[in-house]
């Protein structure tokens, strides 16, 4: 029982080894481009941040 428990811990954790060192990074070409919504905001030292509202949970405001 402990033999087979060792054997099946193995395999798995070669597996998993293989698995996450075969994940190739993310093409740069694909990342290109602007993800955030604020930009070109600009605040001075001193200047109110922007109000702003999240949605809960049920989609509303």
């Amino acid at each position: 029982m402990k033999q087979q428990l060792v054997q099946l811990l193995s395999i798995v954790t070669l597996l998993f080894v293989t698995v996450a060192c075969s994940i190739s990074p993310a093409n740069n070409q694909n990342l290109a481009g602007h993800y955030s919504d604020l930009a070109g905001f600009n605040i001075q030292k001193g200047q109110s941040p922007i109000g702003f509202n999240l949605p809960s949970a049920s989609g509303g405001n």
